[in-house]
């Protein structure tokens, strides 16, 4: 009897990687504005900035990448003669996004004044079948039980933006912040935020999920 001969099994398909969010500044935090660039086909390790690659695990100068497991968000300094820098958010894009509640806590970096680097936790609230988020950035160093900053926000397919409201005097005012949800279920989210006196990027992960 001829053995029945194995038969090939279908591959899964790479997660397909978002397009990224930067945030480019000069060397006193002038800002050039929160822009989404083009797809980010090459990896989570690598940012692509105008056509340019840039190595996220390379040690360059000013860089600072957090990692999870289906995103990056971070800091970067460009190889330009004024020296300056981005900063960023990235990962693989949502294949199905959720319809009930979730929550999310995770980390911040950023800098404010003439380069002091600032970091803290994030946690967030979102309702995705009303396409709501609501944010609380708390420093690591801050005056009192005082949030740094809360924010809330509008959920449009898998991205959200919002305004900011500052607790904390340090964080200025005319907050926005604008990000996206990332991995296959939306387990994680990342994102930039910017005001007149502090720049920075975000991430977190799902805590507990609800009415998936």
């Amino acid at each position: 009897q001829p053995q029945p001969q194995p038969q090939p099994q279908p591959q899964p398909e790479a997660p397909q990687l978002s397009k990224n969010i930067v945030g480019f500044y000069g060397n006193y935090l002038e800002s050039n504005g929160i822009k989404e660039t083009g797809d980010n086909m090459v990896g989570l390790t690598t940012l692509v900035i105008d056509g340019q690659s840039l190595d996220l695990a390379a040690g360059r100068e000013i860089v600072k990448s957090i990692e999870y497991e289906y995103s990056r968000y971070g800091r970067v300094k460009l190889p330009t003669t004024g020296g300056d820098w981005a900063l960023f958010s990235q990962g693989h894009d949502v294949t199905v996004l959720p319809t009930g509640k979730a929550t999310y806590e995770g980390d911040f970096l950023g800098l404010a004044g003439l380069g002091e680097g600032i970091s803290g936790i994030t946690h967030f609230d979102v309702d995705f079948a009303n396409k709501k988020i609501d944010g609380r950035f708390e420093r690591n160093v801050k005056v009192g039980n005082t949030p740094y900053f809360r924010f809330s926000g509008s959920i449009a397919g898998n991205k959200f933006e919002g305004k900011g409201t500052a607790e904390d005097y340090s964080a200025g005012s005319n907050l926005d912040i604008k990000g996206r949800f990332y991995g296959p279920n939306a387990e994680e989210l990342g994102g930039i935020y910017e005001s007149d006196a502090v720049k920075g990027a975000f991430g977190a992960s799902q805590i507990n999920k609800q009415d998936r």
